[in-house]
């Protein structure tokens, strides 16, 4: 039997959240157990998910989720104690504070982290947070890497175990062509709203497209960054083109791909890195031609450049002469896109 310990599963949105969520349905069973540190506002949604799945919350939680730990822990205890023997698994370093603190009270304890890049970036500088992550990473008896850039950072920190590239699957969409009609350009970016994700970079880039190209911008996500970028396009003088959605559905987030007629990933290196970019994956199932920073693990998921564009991180203009070409080449466009679905079905689908 296995168990996931995880602060980071649907309903709430992003793509560690998707990469969790896949490992589950498609390689979890009724018999194996989910632990979910989840916030307050969330917990009533939570219940409509499969019988296996448990969430846990304090009052507290809404406020920081990896307080959760603290029932998700004493659960685990009382499991342990029960006798009942899981193959441990922990969604991120987090989370794997539970078993690496039962591993004090009980006999050895083994488990498996996720890693993802942005958690593993800075652990060689001496602090007491970094000091506890790599005691936990340490202890782990595997560590899963989104991919090579991932397991790469993990070199670095000194963290000598065994690693095992687990790169994101997606399920290939029903719709696998992209037509989208060209007379109106649809630029599509998906991410969470925060500084590395590049979008003030892409908001400059869209604001330099020539008057002759008719072009309409959305930016799916959330995050503490939505009233700055949307006064960013109000100073520019493009709000009217440039649309953020926030709480967008699978559904609704599915569309959106069917709709676009080029793909954006602008991401930068600020307080966190773009350790794969499993919206792209989503991207290329749906056929989109995509332009994408090459930072962090993305060269990689894009096999250095021959299924999409690659551009210098935080480069607007870079960025803006993509979109030109891709606009003005059909035959660009046609084969980029056939070789990222092709890449996607061969390696990154269920």
């Amino acid at each position: 039997m296995k168990m996931l310990i995880t602060l980071d599963f649907p309903p709430e949105h992003g793509g560690i959240q998707r990469y969790l969520y896949g490992i589950v349905k498609f390689t979890y069973s009724k018999e194996d157990c989910v632990l979910i540190g989840c916030s307050v506002k969330n917990i009533l949604t939570f219940k409509e998910l499969p019988p296996c799945i448990h969430t846990f919350s304090t009052p507290l939680s809404g406020w920081n989720k990896k307080i959760s730990c603290i029932p998700i822990f004493i659960c685990f205890l009382k499991t342990t104690l029960r006798g009942k023997k899981y193959e441990i698994e922990c969604g991120n370093v987090y989370a794997a504070i539970v078993p690496w603190l039962a591993s004090f009270f009980l006999k050895k304890i083994n488990y498996s982290v996720y890693t993802y890049g942005t958690e593993l970036t800075g652990l060689a500088k001496p602090s007491v947070h970094n000091f506890i992550i790599k005691k936990i990473l340490c202890k782990a008896d595997k560590i899963y890497a989104l991919g090579g850039y991932t397991a790469g950072l993990l070199k670095t920190t000194g963290i000598k175990k065994k690693t095992v590239v687990f790169p994101p699957r997606i399920e290939l969409p029903k719709y696998t062509g992209n037509n989208p009609d060209m007379s109106i350009l649809h630029l599509l970016c998906v991410g969470r709203l925060v500084p590395h994700k590049g979008h003030s970079v892409l908001i400059e880039a869209v604001s330099m497209l020539p008057d002759n190209i008719f072009w309409k911008c959305v930016i799916v996500g959330d995050g503490p960054q939505l009233y700055i970028l949307n006064a960013l396009s109000a100073k520019k003088g493009i709000n009217d083109r440039v649309i953020i959605k926030t709480n967008v559905s699978d559904d609704e987030l599915w569309k959106e791909y069917e709709k676009a007629s080029i793909f954006i990933l602008p991401s930068i290196i600020d307080k966190g890195t773009e350790g794969f970019g499993i919206v792209l994956l989503e991207a290329m199932a749906h056929s989109v031609p995509v332009i994408a920073s090459n930072t962090g693990g993305i060269a990689e998921v894009l096999d250095n450049g021959s299924c999409g564009v690659l551009v210098e991180p935080g480069n607007a203009a870079a960025i803006s002469e993509a979109i030109k070409k891709l606009y003005g080449d059909i035959n660009l466009r046609s084969a980029l896109s056939q070789k990222a679905y092709n890449r996607v079905r061969t390696f990154y689908a269920w």
